[in-house]
């Protein structure tokens, strides 16, 4: 397939693919795609996917591309089509959540194909809880990481004022008087810096659950309780005489309300199967069929699914016809092919400490018989010689521990039980996240990139050849 030099893309942003009426209008022009919210807005965001189109392919009248369906990985439990967004409302990690907005993921996939003139839509999926005590020690990790990201932000902002402060007339004043409130504020002592931080990271994760109410069961009166609480009760303590106690007291005040929200919410959290979101997947597959027959976007009977991680696991779950494809009337001639990168094509070899605790146990349990059940190699196994098995591009990272030996194996049964194709790929100087965050970037000039890698695969799938 050519490479479209076009740059262009646009996003139609939270399409519902639940059961039940779409609350969204489809509107189309020459030039962008949006949606038209009607009144009832009321939708659960991790049943929206994202659409991204090129633009070049608006209004016109050449044949319409396949279309690419992207799944998320996160080990089934974690992760958003916005990858940013899982980690400032189920679980608060700032830091995690700055690294995913930067890298942009998982909008990065999407963004990607269509510049290059393939339309791709970037899925969100109903996530597997974590069973306690291990939900605790995720809480401390994120509340940690947290600290240390606001923690630099923090150091990062000070710097940038001392420096403001050399660049203007009467530098020398302003700096020693901007040091003399840092030091008022902090203190001698490296204990009133510590309570003054973690303070405001209480501060912070309060403000972040009083703007997404709704996701931790609160109403609006609470929402505006805790916004207010938090805010304006530690801009006052902090600045009042006694500001090491009345400091201490706040900090462990906001500390059980907020870690006490956020564990209630998980704990109430509905518990998840991976069944749960390969039916998740094929009803989204379902919507987007759906939309395509009508609007000639892309051609609803040529699709591929592309997954990363435990999204390459769910991909292949799918295609396989694990669950009930026919019942949301997919058949295995639109599945034009699977690409899995990075994918747990073999759900047993995570059966190791701490993997199995915090991914294996939480999503597919403890008993070794429920894994086969799920595992893609043994599915794969029991369709030996069955005909409408889909063809798989699978993709590796070159840093990837065990999961590039079981791709390999994938691709060998593959091959041997259903005389398919299989490509399996590595791509150099990859690790298990660098490989989709930089899917449009080359590491030499010898090896294409994770990009090039799929748009060929899917060339080549479309022609026949």
């Amino acid at each position: 397939m050519e490479r479209n030099k076009s740059t262009g893309y646009s996003v139609v942003k939270d399409i519902p693919y639940n059961e039940g009426p779409i609350l969204y209008e489809l509107c189309v022009t020459s030039k962008q795609t949006y949606l038209t919210p009607k009144k009832d807005e009321s939708f659960d965001r991790k049943h929206t996917v994202d659409l991204y189109l090129p633009e070049a392919k608006l209004g016109a009248d050449s044949e319409p591309s396949p279309l690419v369906l992207f799944v998320h990985g996160g080990g089934w439990r974690r992760g958003d089509k916005d990858g940013w967004r899982h980690f400032i409302s189920d679980d608060i990690n700032l830091l995690v959540a700055f690294i995913h907005w930067v890298q942009g993921l998982y909008g990065n996939v999407g963004e990607a194909f269509a510049r290059r003139g393939i339309p791709c839509a970037v899925m969100s999926y109903p996530l597997a809880k974590l069973k306690s005590p291990w939900i605790l020690l995720e809480l401390v990790t994120s509340y940690l990481c947290s600290t240390l990201f606001l923690r630099g932000l923090l150091a990062s902002m000070a710097l940038l004022l001392s420096i403001v402060n050399l660049l203007t007339p009467f530098s020398l004043y302003n700096y020693i008087v901007t040091l003399s409130r840092i030091r008022y504020l902090f203190g001698s002592s490296a204990s009133s810096m510590l309570t003054y931080h973690l303070s405001f990271t209480n501060t912070v994760i309060l403000c972040v659950i009083g703007v997404q109410y709704r996701h931790y069961r609160l109403n609006k009166l609470s929402s505006t309780s805790i916004l207010l609480f938090s805010s304006s009760l530690f801009f006052v303590l902090s600045s009042i005489i006694f500001r090491q106690h009345a400091l201490s007291t706040y900090f462990w005040i906001s500390l059980l309300i907020s870690q006490g929200i956020l564990l209630v919410t998980n704990l109430l959290s509905n518990q998840v199967s991976p069944l749960d979101q390969v039916t998740a997947l094929q009803r989204c597959l379902a919507r987007l069929q759906s939309m395509g027959e009508g609007s000639r976007l892309y051609d609803p009977q040529a699709v591929f699914l592309m997954g990363h991680s435990a999204g390459g696991h769910l991909c292949s779950l799918a295609a396989l016809n694990l669950g009930q494809n026919e019942r949301y009337n997919i058949k295995p001639c639109h599945i034009k092919g699977v690409i899995a990168v990075s994918a747990v094509l073999q759900v047993e070899n995570m059966n190791y400490n701490p993997v199995n605790r915090l991914y294996l146990h939480p999503s597919f349990g403890s008993d070794p018989e429920s894994w086969q059940s799920v595992c893609p190699l043994n599915h794969l196994k029991s369709k030996a010689n069955n005909r409408e098995v889909p063809h798989f591009l699978v993709v590796s990272a070159q840093y990837d521990f065990h999961l590039t030996r079981d791709a390999a194996s994938f691709s060998r049964h593959l091959e041997e039980l259903h005389d398919v194709d299989a490509d399996h790929v590595v791509i150099p100087r990859t690790n298990h996240t660098s490989i989709i965050c930089n899917i449009d970037k080359c590491r030499n000039s010898c090896h294409p990139s994770l990009l090039d890698v799929c748009i060929r695969y899917i060339g080549k799938q479309m022609s026949g050849t």
